[in-house]
């Protein structure tokens, strides 16, 4: 009788390693997966912007946000020893503001 509860332990034993490493694999492929779409994404979204355009009412003219926009309103952030925040989070007299500013910057 002593064998069969060794033997029936075992079986439990080896099913339970099993399930254990069923579980492991599982979270494996479920990080593989997370992570795959935590590449993609941002990936895929690259060719799908638009160009942002803003309006300048006071000067009557538009600006497209470029990477050369992007700079001269870090530069214009560190004139005003301002932190960085999107351009787009500022309310319409701040934007104005620096668009007033931009202005009279002469081309570079």
């Amino acid at each position: 009788m002593a064998s069969t509860g060794f033997k029936s332990n075992r079986i439990a034993h080896s099913r339970m390693v099993r399930g254990i490493q069923t579980v492991n694999t599982n979270k494996r492929w479920l990080r593989a997966v997370l992570l795959s779409g935590l590449i993609a994404v941002p990936v895929a979204n690259i060719g799908c912007s638009q160009p942002v355009q803003y309006t300048d009412d006071d000067h009557h003219d538009t600006h497209r946000w470029d990477a050369d926009e992007d700079r001269h309103y870090r530069q214009y952030l560190g004139e005003k020893r301002e932190e960085y925040r999107d351009f787009h989070q500022r309310n319409k007299a701040e934007q104005q503001d620096y668009w007033n500013w931009r202005h009279k910057q002469p081309e570079r």
